[in-house]
């Protein structure tokens, strides 16, 4: 059986001082294998998440290990996510080199999300980090709450940025000096491995010409 109902206002601060300023949704659904947020938007002082969320799960047990035990299905339309806030609830984030490295950092989101934490998969993706970054995208992301052991696989259809963003954003990666002198970079291709240990594959364009890699 299911608990249905509205929430229509909800919002508190928690024992660290975090502040969810908004959480609100219609049609809550509730039981022994699910939670629905069919409509809901979740707001903070950086973050604000919209449209559908579900997770699934075998029993509320799950929920001591929902890195790896809940799945997620969200999709997210005109969304913002402060990478810090998401480490406030994810505590294991706070193991990845990625996620330290970009703890403030604000995403904008659009697109479909599915799968446990630690394997999420990511489809139609449009994800915007100021002007900096401009990516669309399908990925996969596996073990991203164990240190060292994140692996990435992205198609990427299109991506805008320079690299000065690049060093600032990706753990680890220290191109020779002159890459700065590619300037701004439009890439279509694929992103396969770890943080420090990866292959890419498709047409660059920059400032100074175009390659094939």
């Amino acid at each position: 059986q299911s608990i249905y109902f509205d929430l229509n206002t909800f919002d508190f601060i928690d024992d660290k001082g975090f502040e969810v300023e908004s959480l609100t949704c219609e049609n809550v659904e509730i039981n022994s294998k699910t939670i629905n947020f069919p409509n809901f938007s979740f707001v903070t002082a950086r973050t604000n998440l919209r449209e559908s969320l579900s997770l699934s799960f075998d029993s509320f047990e799950d929920f001591n290990q929902y890195e790896q035990k809940v799945e997620l299905s969200a999709n997210l339309k005109s969304s913002k996510v402060f990478f810090g806030d998401l480490m406030h609830f994810v505590k294991k984030l706070n193991n990845s080199s990625f996620f330290i490295q970009n703890k403030y950092k604000t995403v904008d989101l659009s697109g479909d999300v599915n799968g446990p934490i630690d394997h999420l998969i990511g489809r139609n993706m449009t994800i915007g980090i100021g002007n900096e970054m401009l990516l669309n995208a399908n990925f996969s992301m596996r073990n991203i709450t164990k240190k060292g052991g994140e692996f990435f696989h992205f198609c990427m259809k299109q991506l805008e940025t320079d690299m000065a963003f690049l060093k600032s954003f990706i753990p680890g990666f220290n191109p020779p000096d002159n890459f700065d002198k590619l300037g701004n970079l439009q890439f279509k291709g694929s992103f396969d491995g770890y943080l420090k240990d990866f292959v890419s594959y498709g047409a660059l364009k920059t400032t100074m010409g175009d390659a094939f890699l």
